[in-house]
């Protein structure tokens, strides 16, 4: 006795394949962004908190782009090495000030530095706005 198996040949359905090209389609268009994009500014903040960390450095980021630790001007390249000098990375807290008109990439760029000399405690620095009377 022979058995006997229908095969139905499953076909290939063109038509989803025109469905996910269209949704790759629509997420590239929403995903990339044209252009250039505008300045971030730091926002304000209504209440502000003292922190009382142990070992801290102040890296200034000026508007003309000079960088400075404490007050006194340094390359960006040679940061973690100045920072790596005051204390270990793992311990340092830094401070970032930087001017409310810097674009952000220039910011990005020092945080960027700092994570790679291990740098990783950052704190930003923001100004503060009275509560309205």
């Amino acid at each position: 006795m022979r058995i006997t198996v229908n095969r139905k040949r499953k076909g290939f359905a063109p038509v989803a394949m025109a469905d996910i090209a269209f949704l790759l389609l629509i997420f590239i268009f929403i995903t990339v962004s044209v252009g250039e994009a505008p300045d971030v500014r730091l926002p304000f903040f209504k209440y502000a908190q003292k922190t009382g960390f142990p070992k801290t450095a102040l890296v200034g980021l000026e508007l003309s782009g000079r960088v400075t630790i404490d007050g006194s001007a340094v390359n960006e390249a040679s940061l973690p090495a100045v920072l790596a000098g005051m204390a270990d990375p793992g311990e340092l807290v830094v401070t970032l000030h930087a001017d409310a008109s810097i674009a952000y990439e220039k910011v990005d760029s020092l945080l960027q530095t700092l994570g790679a000399g291990r740098f990783l405690k950052v704190v930003l620095i923001t100004d503060t706005q009275d509560a309205p009377k």
